[in-house]
């Protein structure tokens, strides 16, 4: 009987090992404000580093593409909603918008 509180304490540890984190609540879909299409909540690892687009970006991505990766990323674990239609709309603007450096091909 001495062995019936640690084996309830290993079930339980195993129980809480493998179901996850309890804080983390499941979210209801939502749609892109621009596209009006369905997104996908999702959580990354933050690096804590910060991309400085070029040019306009932070004006652009207001209007065009609201729902792409953060341009900052803190360290941990960090959710948002990502829209794939902004993500497309962000590549393209990149691809207009990249400096040249000066250099002609």
């Amino acid at each position: 009987m001495k062995e019936l509180p640690l084996m309830s304490f290993l079930v339980c540890m195993l129980l809480a090992l493998s179901t996850g984190c309890a804080t983390e609540s499941r979210q209801l879909p939502q749609n892109c404000e621009v596209h009006r299409t369905q997104m996908h909540y999702v959580t990354v690892k933050g690096t804590g580093l910060c991309l400085l687009p070029p040019g306009r970006y932070p004006e652009a991505r207001a209007a065009l593409f609201p729902n792409t990766f953060p341009t900052y990323l803190p360290k941990g674990r960090v959710s948002f909603w990502l829209c794939d239609a902004c993500r497309a709309a962000e590549r393209q603007w990149f691809a207009t918008h990249t400096p040249t450096n000066g250099l002609s091909q």
